[in-house]
């Protein structure tokens, strides 16, 4: 069995479950995030949203951008090149920037499938994070670019 971490009001409440491994934030706006541990680790070449998390000598963001998605998926899963521990520091993160009185949501889409749901942005911080309507799973978290 994995734990799964439930954030409600900034308390953390672990509880056993049969599979899934993810963390559960109210953000700002009140709807739930869930933020899973497998999708945050197949999104590890944006863990610069995080410059507060310190990354293992043997994770390279830079590496990764040469890297088609097959082998990007295969080296970020490899627990020896980004720990349990780097992931779930990701995790904490982004229930901050959920949290965040300056992260605002507005409703949109996500790439060329028109994915339907919740845009999240902070300004302050040049975050953006995407989350789908279907499941309330975070897709993505980035760091928007000035143009």
């Amino acid at each position: 069995m994995s734990r799964t971490h439930i954030i409600t009001n900034n308390l953390i409440r672990q509880t056993l479950t049969g599979k899934k491994n993810f963390l559960k934030t109210s953000p700002f706006d009140g709807n739930k995030v869930s933020l899973n541990e497998n999708k945050l680790r197949d999104k590890a070449h944006h863990l610069n949203v995080f410059p507060r998390i310190q990354i293992t000598k043997t994770f390279e963001i830079e590496y990764l951008m040469f890297l088609d998605i097959q082998s990007r998926l295969e080296h970020v899963r490899d627990r020896n090149n980004l720990t349990n521990k780097t992931i779930m520091e990701m995790q904490m993160e982004a229930i901050n920037f959920f949290g965040s009185p300056q992260t605002k949501s507005f409703s949109g889409t996500l790439g060329q499938n028109k994915i339907r749901g919740t845009v999240y942005i902070n300004e302050q911080t040049n975050t953006l994070a995407f989350v789908n309507k279907h499941n309330r799973e975070c897709r993505t978290l980035i760091i928007m670019s000035e143009e």
